[in-house]
C-alpha cells in the first residue's frame, strides 16, 4: 500500500493487537488449568468476563476517549486486566492444590 494514512492506522492497530497477545497467553493458560482441575465454571467465567464484562465496555469507553485509536488497544486493556484476574486465581489453585499432593507423589524421605 502507498497510503501513508493506511499505514500509519494498520501498524497502531497492530501494536495495540500484538501487546495483547502477551496478557491472552496468560488468560488462555489459566482457562487451561481451570478446565484441567474440573472448574469448567471458572473457565465459563473467564470466557464471560473476557468479551462482555472487560472487552464491550472497554471498547466504548476507549472509543470515546482516544477516536479510532481507542479500538485497537481495548484487546490490550481488558486482557490485561484479566490476566492481573487469572494470577490471582492461580496462585490461590496452586496454594490449595498445592498442600493436597497425593500419596504417590509424596516424598518420603
Amino acid at each position: 500500500m502507498k497510503n501513508e494514512a493506511i499505514i500509519a492506522y494498520g501498524s497502531s492497530f497492530l501494536r495495540g493487537f500484538c501487546l495483547g497477545i502477551v496478557f491472552l497467553s496468560i488468560d488462555f493458560l489459566a482457562v487451561g488449568v481451570f478446565q484441567a482441575l474440573g472448574l469448567g465454571r471458572y473457565a465459563l467465567v473467564f470466557a464471560i468476563m473476557r468479551k462482555v464484562v472487560l472487552e464491550i465496555p472497554v471498547l466504548i469507553i476507549l472509543n470515546r476517549l482516544f477516536p479510532l485509536y481507542g479500538l485497537a488497544y481495548a484487546q490490550f486493556a481488558a486482557e490485561l486486566i484479566l490476566s492481573i484476574c487469572a494470577v490471582v486465581m492461580l496462585g490461590h489453585i496452586f496454594r490449595k492444590y498445592g498442600k493436597q499432593r497425593p500419596a504417590a507423589v509424596r516424598r518420603t524421605d
